[in-house]
């Protein structure tokens, strides 16, 4: 809506978007972000996956690039290191009270985090000349984002906190330990995936593990065969009706 909002506004000014984000993230931020400078750059999104969803082919990876170049200028931090001191960061903490009315509207009509954390790599978690520097306490240590994130929902699920639907990109959506863990919770998730993750079509189900024969540990695992096999979920979108 934001977005819809400030296209319509600038459609006939001129424009220049900074952004951090990582280029190399999704194709969908890619055509998202160009798009919001010229919308004619790349026509309209069905179009632009026809001519890049397979990347891997260097054609179409040459023709990207080439399409990019007049509109897209990417720097790299290591190019700037000596305009910008990285190295020097300074948190700025501000107290904040908020009036009556902001607080009615905080808790009325507006979206609030429930959890905060900062992610911290694995190559500082390990680095202890890094992390005495920084100030890591010791008992922060690696984490995936999806562990954290998991983290954070339990902890949201036992505080009370209302359930809702939970929303993931595909960072996190591609984790399949997570997934599972929020179905455990009973909670209902919409999640982006890699087009090559592994679904069952609809009314197909894994083989049962094989009946225990009396000997050894009962067999857990299931099993797959010709007829029993998942697919990956882009043949299962691409054979699905036009109109699903």
């Amino acid at each position: 809506m934001i977005a819809n909002t400030l296209k319509q506004a600038l459609a006939q000014k001129n424009k220049l978007l900074l952004t951090a984000t990582p280029l190399q993230n999704s194709l969908l931020e890619l055509f998202g972000l160009i798009s919001f400078i010229d919308e004619r750059a790349f026509g309209d999104l069905k179009s632009f996956r026809e001519q890049f969803s397979n990347l891997n082919q260097d054609q179409a990876l040459g023709i990207l690039k080439a399409r990019l170049k007049p509109i897209c200028h990417r720097t790299l931090r290591r190019q700037v290191t000596a305009y910008v001191p990285f190295t020097q960061r300074f948190p700025i903490l501000e107290e904040f009270t908020p009036e009556e009315s902001e607080d009615r509207l905080y808790i009325h009509h507006a979206s609030l985090p429930v959890a905060y954390r900062m992610y911290l790599p694995q190559v500082w978690s390990t680095d202890a000349a890094r992390r005495r520097k920084a100030g890591v306490p010791e008992e922060i240590v690696f984490k995936t984002k999806p562990e954290i994130a998991l983290e954070q929902i339990r902890g949201a699920c036992e505080a009370g906190i209302a359930r809702g639907v939970v929303l993931m990109d595909a960072g996190y959506g591609s984790d399949t330990r997570l997934r599972a863990n929020l179905g455990a919770l009973g909670l209902t998730y919409v999640a982006g995936i890699m087009p090559n993750t592994s679904v069952w079509m609809p009314g197909m189900a894994p083989l049962p593990p094989k009946k225990w024969s009396g000997q050894g540990r009962p067999p857990k695992l299931i099993r797959r065969d010709a007829k029993h096999r998942p697919i990956s979920v882009k043949s299962l979108a691409l054979g699905l009706p036009a109109k699903a």
